[in-house]
């Protein structure tokens, strides 16, 4: 998976209008760790953050800031608890 991203993020380097693309790659790396057990969640967090991964996400819009900040401390509680509770307010 991570190899997989790294061949994607050389490949659009040098292209423009790359932002939006590396954010969502960023944001699928990050939201598949969470599926992980608490031993790999943890190793691969740590791996995220050596590569800055979490600085690739997208924030122009105040949602979107609150977003990252909430995914740079803990990105399990965001896609299990905090996401589903913004979905439902959403829906309403």
């Amino acid at each position: 998976m991570l190899l997989q991203a790294d061949i994607l993020k050389k490949e659009i380097k040098n292209k423009e209008g790359n932002y939006y693309f590396l954010s969502f790659i960023n944001d699928s790396l990050i939201y598949n760790i969470t599926t992980l057990n608490k031993k790999d969640y943890k190793k691969y967090k740590k791996i995220l953050k050596q590569r800055k991964c979490f600085d690739y996400i997208e924030n122009n819009t105040l949602k979107r800031k609150i977003k990252k900040a909430i995914i740079k401390v803990s990105p399990y509680l965001f896609y299990n608890y905090i996401n589903k509770l913004l979905k439902k307010g959403d829906q309403k």
